[in-house]
């Protein structure tokens, strides 16, 4: 296990419930402008994810590969069938849609955007800033979001505006600024010192949040995740 457990059930103002097993523990996100912090577990089945935040709420993910999805209401909600023979429906929660792009072709993953943007009222300039910010180099083009990989997946609301938009930067050639209390989190994160700290990071998301204007990092367990992929 990669993290550092004692520092993380710290930062958390709650005990989670006794279901949840912290050797299962898979993502760890800090969110920049609140720096409140919220934790991701593998469920002891495997077959889905918790999402637990530091008030104790918790909500479920689902792998779309084990459950049974309304892909229908996706595309009615899009008012357009997207390709997930190219796009890949990653994960459900509720009436949130999680589709990865990363390794998509133009074609599809530039339709998708242009689509999301229209129908949250996100102009070309706001796209491109924030595209640009979670990547850590100016992007202001759409060809150039495809030829950097600048986005990696997508968070798609059918119930409200909270849509986000997630980068690998590390992963995919490009950047994003470690400060100084980032950078102080993350190592205590992972107890590890400064010059341990990219290996660790190296898929690190980093996620905008276009109704709030919240910036969240995101680790991963990649071990992990191997595991539950199989």
């Amino acid at each position: 296990m990669p993290y550092n457990i004692p520092f993380i059930k710290n930062s958390i103002n709650c005990n989670l419930p006794h279901y949840i097993n912290w050797d299962l523990l898979f993502n760890v996100a800090y969110c920049l402008n609140t720096e409140q912090v919220k934790l991701y577990f593998v469920a002891d089945e495997k077959s889905f994810l918790y999402k637990c935040t530091t008030d104790g709420e918790i909500s479920k993910q689902y792998d779309v590969l084990k459950v049974k999805v309304d892909i229908e209401r996706l595309d009615r909600f899009l008012s357009y069938r997207l390709n997930y023979d190219d796009l890949i429906l990653d994960t459900v929660e509720d009436d949130i849609y999680y589709v990865y792009c990363e390794e998509s072709g133009f074609e599809q993953t530039i339709r998708m955007i242009e689509i999301l943007a229209e129908k949250f009222s996100i102009s070309a300039e706001d796209l491109f800033k924030a595209v640009s910010l979670i990547n850590g180099k100016k992007i202001d083009r759409y060809h150039q979001i495809f030829d950097c990989r600048a986005v990696s997946m997508v968070k798609i609301p059918v119930q409200n505006d909270n849509f986000k938009i997630y980068a690998r930067p590390y992963k995919t050639g490009n950047d994003f600024p470690l400060d100084g209390k980032l950078q102080e989190f993350l190592r205590n994160v992972y107890g590890c010192e400064k010059s341990e700290l990219m290996d660790h990071i190296k898929n690190m998301w980093v996620s905008y949040n276009f109704s709030t204007g919240q910036v969240t990092v995101s680790t991963q367990d990649d071990e992990l995740k191997r595991s539950v992929v199989g």
